[in-house]
């Protein structure tokens, strides 16, 4: 157990922070499968958020947020686009430091 905490605590903080102790175990392919659907359902969300612009969608009010139907794929395409730049970011950190070599070499193991 000792020998494979200490690769990932030779890391910085910052480092541990922004890939996360979770995401560690993710490799970079999945990370990247991930911030592709982020970033489609962004897109998705952007595009009827503006199609409310040309076309007449229903007024309706979410429930539980209590704003516009549009206005609300338009929030949710913002906060995925968000994740999606958060996981380009892991993935870049993690290229900078080769943590996913060290993440093959710790799987290899098991």
């Amino acid at each position: 157990m000792q020998d494979s905490i200490q690769p990932y605590s030779s890391y910085p903080l910052w480092v541990r922070l922004v890939c996360g102790r979770g995401w560690f175990s993710a490799s970079r392919r999945e990370l990247k499968k991930i911030e592709c659907f982020a970033l489609g359902f962004s897109l998705f969300g952007g595009l009827i958020w503006l199609g409310s612009v040309f076309f007449n969608f229903p007024d309706d009010i979410m429930p539980v947020f209590n704003i516009k139907f549009t206005d609300f794929f338009g929030l949710c395409s913002i906060g995925c686009l968000l994740c999606a730049y958060r996981f380009s970011i892991t993935i870049r950190v993690g290229d900078r430091y080769q943590l996913w070599q060290s993440l093959e070499q710790t799987q290899s193991h098991n």
